[in-house]
């Protein structure tokens, strides 16, 4: 039998190793692409919660001329722990408290507090005077 007309099958390893590399290099560039894309829809998820929670605050502000710390019981929310709500994805917890050493009739702080990472990541906050406060790349 004349093996001249059989061809071979298989990879080489060199042709593996280039297979290899190509798909490091395809991870390397789509992985931080991936990452930025889920910290965009963790702040989405946050800021959506608190413009939603806002909108209730000043209609209560409007019924009872003073805002509320109170989101469960008030506005109808899930109680996540110490009167917080969490937001749709569940990423954030929210609170609502004074605005520093102002009356709550005066002005109330939203603060969305990562439920996610390692404690490194910044709450957002957002009051009823429409300041927005947490990295500037999340408002």
């Amino acid at each position: 039998m004349n093996t001249k007309y059989f061809s071979q099958f298989g990879l080489t390893l060199v042709e593996l190793l280039i297979v290899v590399s190509i798909v490091g290099i395809l991870a390397a560039i789509g992985y931080p692409a991936y990452q930025d894309h889920v910290e965009k829809t963790r702040y989405a998820d946050a800021k959506v919660k608190l413009m939603e929670i806002m909108q209730l605050q000043r209609r209560h502000f409007t019924d009872n001329s003073t805002y509320t710390e109170n989101l469960t019981t008030d506005f109808g929310y899930e109680d996540a722990g110490s009167g917080a709500v969490a937001t749709d994805n569940e990423f954030y917890t929210i609170v609502a408290s004074q605005c520093g050493t102002e009356p709550l009739s005066d002005c109330v702080l939203l603060t969305a507090n990562p439920n996610f990472g390692d404690g490194g990541d910044t709450p957002l906050t957002y009051n009823s005077r429409n300041d927005k406060d947490g990295p500037p790349h999340a408002w």
